[in-house]
């Protein structure tokens, strides 16, 4: 097992991919979550190219609470601990006016972006306590700033976070 690992979320590209390589290449053990299987399968494989702690993968939403508690199970079964936590998946619903969101997209939006969160933090911190550290990274975005016609329902979620 090793001494320092971290579990980030929406790790297949983007901002997820940056930090998980960062923590790899910081000497953390990482266990890298996002819904598509191949293109999460591909950036793993970027990820733990050369020597380093090792690199795990599990695909699904993080929208679905029986996931998330399997993901956080899996990265302490298989580490021992969790030492960082990083909430970056994301999700936006089409550009359309606010008006003509359905419940089912702004349900999706907000269970992905800020449930998930909750959820994770939830499942993370009793083993931070147990541990006597941890840290958990919420990524929002600058849309919670400064807010976009046609994405009312992702930039309000972005400012939740």
């Amino acid at each position: 097992m090793n001494e320092r690992s971290a579990l980030v979320t929406g790790a297949s590209s983007g901002i997820g991919l940056a930090v998980a390589r960062a923590l790899r290449g910081e000497g953390f053990a990482v266990t890298m979550v996002a819904r598509a299987p191949a293109k999460l399968a591909a950036a793993a494989g970027q990820v733990a190219e050369g020597s380093g702690p090792p690199v795990q993968q599990l695909a699904g939403s993080v929208a679905e609470e029986a996931f998330l508690d399997d993901v956080v199970a899996f990265h302490t079964a298989t580490h021992g601990s969790l030492d960082i936590l990083v909430n970056n998946a994301g999700f936006s619903h089409s550009n359309k006016e606010f008006t003509e969101v359905t419940e089912e997209e702004f349900d999706r939006v907000y269970n992905v972006n800020v449930k998930a969160i909750y959820i994770a933090a939830q499942e993370a911190i009793p083993l931070f306590k147990r541990q006597g550290h941890g840290c958990i990274i919420n990524t929002s975005s600058t849309a919670a700033l400064r807010p976009r016609p046609g994405l009312a329902v992702y930039c309000s979620s972005k400012g939740a976070v």
